[in-house]
C-alpha cells in the first residue's frame, strides 16, 4: 500500500478508505469540491490543476 500512502501525502482520496463500499483501486483528487459544487459549476483553480499535471 505505499502508492496509497504516497497519495493520501499529496491529498488524494482513497476508495479503501470509504465507509459503504470499498473501491481499493480507486484514488481521486478532488480539491476540496464535493459533487454538488461542481453540479453548481464551481471548478478548481487554474493553478490548483496546473501543479496536478506536473
Amino acid at each position: 500500500m505505499e502508492v496509497v500512502g504516497i497519495a493520501k501525502e499529496l491529498g488524494f482520496m482513497w476508495g479503501g478508505d470509504w465507509k459503504h463500499f470499498k473501491d481499493y483501486p480507486h484514488i481521486e483528487m478532488r480539491f476540496g469540491l464535493t459533487i454538488n459544487d461542481l453540479k453548481r459549476g464551481k471548478r478548481p483553480p487554474q493553478d490548483a490543476l496546473t501543479a496536478s499535471q506536473n
